[in-house]
């Protein structure tokens, strides 16, 4: 559209004048709409020979038709075909002209409808407008379009184009320019919102239309001095973040609407139609940053708003509080292992210590009962042996008594059998069948037999007494008992009774083994059950330890943290730490309230920039204990949450529960041992073990020093048998020798030569030959002579005695005499060379087979006391007079 065009139709008076020049189109008013030109077309005939030649198929059908009448045929062939298949009939020229159709359609129908009828001007709008224009428009309050304002260098506006302005128009925009340039800072809404009705619509929307608007704004613009950040208020610490203040802040929220409100606030549309700017006195001055800059200086810090993010006190807020490993193995190594110098160790042993103990007591109890049974019966049985000894010695009794060995010994002599019967058999052998057999002849018991059978009584009596389980007294408290099993009590009796009676040769011997005296010595292997015991606190410790060691981590706790408190001992270091946390914590709040502008101590900040920095109030108390910690507290190593585990926590779990589920189980005896017995023999063999006087002689003397017996000539089988008697009292000593004598005396040991004390075994019996007995007797039994040695000097070799001959041997060792001439036969393996050498020193005499006669007529005599003589010879009267003092200790 042209200016001038324009220029008509910005005037509806001109408008309308124009239009009134034109005429109504009615042929434009047909072409105009497609419907109508198709109706109008349409009125023309259907001409069926075009309709042929339009289509080659349908050419080529009617020639092959030989048909005359073309027309006729596609006639025919579209009413049968072609209107089915699509196909269109060409028409010929509408018979009536397309102005007087289009009349006559405008006037039937076409005005009826609403539809536009065109008209048709002598000369373009454009044309009639310049004509108007030049005639009367610039004369007129009229304009042309276009561009009419301009700005200088100054940002001054001014009339750039007066050609399309009319005269009368002038005025208006020169006023304008005035209004404009004179225009001061903060006036733009109400001077762009008051132009429309200062200068009219149709100038307004010209202005509008051609940059005169922001011909307008941009010439305010230079007015506006832009807002200075460096005049803007800043937070108490670090400076104002425009990002954090307009998402994080309402001060952000309202900043933001009254921003946007800008946007649009300057309306210089209308009502109905408005069209908005933005407020430069706004828009222009701010930047959306300084824009909230502006109003945090303006409204929003005295509200009480954040300029910045507040820093996050990382020290309580990512403080944990958990068991390191470390702490853990301290615990687990110190106090809470089973092994070890542990608290649980120490607590536990104390415990077990208790329960042995109490074990031990039971046992002791049964031994004490054992030993009791075991001295009762061996005490009456001494009563008994007394009293026999007592009526013996009556006058009378000891003839009845002895009867059957009275007949023994006259019959071994009337036989004259008694010097040579040890090449037959044993000669003490013999008496004692002898003796038996008489003693069933006279009915009176032979004294060779058992007194008292002490296995039977061990066997039937206290065995037995132990078979269904047994309650036994405490020998320290009598009102305190304990009930045994008949499983545990058989144990007692295979494992520990039985091998120390059958390692016993007396009942002194057996009651000294099981005395409780043996302080160096615990029989109770308790290893096993006290392990169980112990397994059971480790599992409870282990369990408690990693429990406290999976055990979420604690976090930073305030109430904690203003008032410390634990679980410790009084004399814990810590809790003279926490009394201190504790006041200095409270004495820095209360600074803090009353006057938050003092520093915080060993800082260079106040405690209200402090609390602004992390954001957390002051005045809160668990706010403040955050701030505290972070600022000061961490520094001074104050303690933000309860310890996790305490030693106290730790000892009072020890005590409150371990220990009192300990305390409540039983040593399970089933699972007690008793140790296995070891014999003195044993003993002595394992001090002496790989120590030899012919090997390491050093040793061995510093050994016997040791025991001393260091210089007492001792071998090898003394020493052993040295060691061995240490464990034994004096009784049982005694009986052994006892026994040992009688075997190398070929005697058969019984009660009756040993006393009751002996528990009379018939393995006790063995063939000994002395180490002390002499080279000529030697020789003599090995040639197969079965008596003893006494019993060959006395009554087989009575020219010579025993003595005599270990005064020769010796004479004749390599510390005396030497062995030649007559004493060279001494020692030879043939007893009857032996038997030469001596008689060859020793002459047979009258005197002495006188002297023999005389003691063998009075040997025989039975119940003369008068005329009886003693029947020993006097080494063996010698003899005889030690084996019976030997015995003395155990009447």
């Amino acid at each position: 559209m042209g200016v001038y065009e324009d220029y008509v139709y910005t005037y509806s008076d001109l408008e309308n004048a124009y239009e009134a020049t034109g005429v109504n189109d009615f042929g434009a008013y047909v072409q105009d709409n497609p419907d109508l030109l198709q109706a109008y077309n349409n009125t023309g005939a259907r001409n069926f020979s075009k309709y042929v030649n339009s289509y080659a198929d349908l050419l080529d059908a009617f020639k092959k038709s030989k048909s005359n009448n073309k027309e006729e045929w596609g006639r025919n062939h579209w009413q049968k075909n072609g209107q089915q298949e699509g196909r269109t009939v060409p028409r010929d020229a509408p018979t009536q002209t397309i102005e007087n159709w289009g009349k006559d359609h405008w006037q039937n129908h076409g005005q009826k409808e609403g539809r536009e009828l065109p008209r048709s001007y002598s000369q373009s709008a454009e044309e009639w407008g310049k004509t108007h224009w030049d005639n009367n428009g610039k004369k007129e309050d009229r304009i042309l379009g276009g561009a009419k304002l301009g700005i200088d260098a100054n940002g001054k506006v001014y009339l750039a184009d007066k050609k399309g302005i009319g005269e009368k128009a002038l005025t208006y925009y020169e006023g304008l320019v005035d209004s404009v340039n004179a225009s001061k800072e903060g006036s733009y809404k109400p001077l762009m919102e008051g132009m429309r009705r200062a200068i009219g619509d149709i100038k307004f929307n010209d202005l509008l239309n051609n940059t005169g608007v922001e011909v307008i704004s941009a010439s305010y613009q230079k007015k506006i001095q832009p807002w200075d950040p460096k005049n803007g208020a800043q937070p108490p610490t670090g400076g104002f973040d425009s990002d954090y203040y307009y998402a994080s802040t309402p001060g952000g929220s309202a900043a933001e609407t009254q921003w946007d409100a800008a946007q649009e606030a300057v309306n210089i549309g209308t009502a109905d139609e408005p069209y908005y700017l933005p407020d430069l006195d706004i828009t222009g001055r701010y930047s959306f940053d300084t824009y909230l800059h502006w109003h945090y200086t303006t409204q929003g810090k005295s509200a009480g708003y954040r300029g910045n993010e507040a820093q996050l006190a990382e020290l309580p807020e990512y403080y944990e509080e958990a068991m390191t490993d470390a702490e853990y193995q301290q615990y687990r190594d110190k106090v809470l292992g089973i092994e070890g110098d542990t608290i649980l160790s120490k607590s536990v042993g104390t415990e077990l210590a208790g329960k042995e103990k109490q074990v031990q007591q039971q046992f002791g109890s049964l031994t004490n009962d054992s030993l009791k049974k075991a001295a009762d019966e061996l005490v009456k049985a001494k009563a008994k042996e007394r009293d026999f000894e007592f009526y013996k010695g009556l006058e009378g009794f000891n003839e009845v008594l002895t009867i059957n060995e009275t007949l023994t010994n006259s019959l071994l002599g009337d036989s004259g059998i008694g010097g040579i019967l040890g090449f037959v058999t044993n000669p003490e052998k013999a008496r004692e069948s002898l003796e038996e057999s008489l003693s069933k002849a006279t009915g009176i018991p032979s004294l060779n037999g058992v007194t008292y059978n002490w296995q039977k009584w061990f066997d039937e009596q206290l065995v037995g007494n132990y078979e269904k389980g047994i309650e036994v007294q405490d020998p320290v408290d009598p009102t305190k008992t304990y009930k045994l099993t008949g499983d545990f009590a058989k144990r007692y009796v295979d494992e520990y009774l039985k091998p120390r009676f059958d390692n016993s040769k007396s009942m002194s011997e057996f009651i000294s083994t099981i005395e409780l005296q043996q302080q160096d010595k615990n029989i109770f292997d308790t290893q096993k059950s006290l392990a169980k015991l112990k397994d059971v606190a480790a599992l409870r410790a282990e369990a408690y330890l990693d429990g406290v060691y999976s055990t979420a981590p604690l976090n930073f706790d305030a109430g904690f943290y203003m008032d410390p408190t634990g679980n410790f001992t009084p004399d814990d270091p810590k809790v003279t730490r926490y009394q201190e946390q504790v006041d200095q914590v409270a004495k820095d709040w209360e600074t803090a309230k009353r006057n938050g502008e003092t520093n915080a101590p060993g800082t260079d900040w106040t405690w209200n920039q402090w609390a602004y920095h992390y954001g957390l109030d002051p005045n809160d108390k668990t706010q403040f204990a955050k701030l505290h910690y972070q600022v000061v507290g961490a520094a001074k190593g104050y303690d933000p949450a309860k310890d996790v585990i305490t030693l106290k926590d730790a000892t009072d779990y020890i005590n409150t529960k371990i220990l009192p589920e300990i305390a409540a189980k039983d040593i399970d005896l089933a699972d007690v041992n008793f140790l296995q017995f070891v014999t003195p023999e044993e003993f002595a063999d394992s001090v002496i073990e790989g120590v030899s006087p012919e090997t390491n002689k050093d040793e061995w003397d510093k050994m016997l020093g040791t025991l001393g017996i260091a210089g007492e000539g001792m071998g090898v089988d003394e020493v052993k048998r040295y060691i061995a008697d240490q464990f034994r009292t004096n009784n049982a000593v005694n009986v052994r020798e006892a026994i040992k004598y009688l075997n190398e005396k070929g005697v058969t040991p019984t009660q009756k030569k040993v006393g009751v004390d002996y528990i009379q075994r018939a393995e006790d019996a063995k063939a000994e030959t002395s180490p002390y007995a002499t080279s000529l007797y030697k020789a003599f039994k090995n040639a197969g002579y079965q008596g003893s040695e006494d019993d060959f000097y006395g009554k087989f070799m009575t020219d010579v005695s025993k003595e005599e001959m270990q005064l020769m041997e010796q004479g004749a060792s390599e510390k005396g005499l030497q062995l030649g001439g007559k004493y060279a036969g001494l020692t030879s393996e043939d007893p009857f060379t032996a038997l030469g050498s001596i008689s060859s020193l020793f002459g047979s005499t009258e005197e002495n087979a006188t002297d023999k006669e005389k003691a063998t007529s009075s040997y025989f005599k039975l119940l003369d006391d008068e005329d009886k003589e003693e029947y020993k010879s006097k080494s063996g009267e010698r003899i005889l007079g030690e084996f019976t003092s030997f015995f003395k200790g155990f009447a």
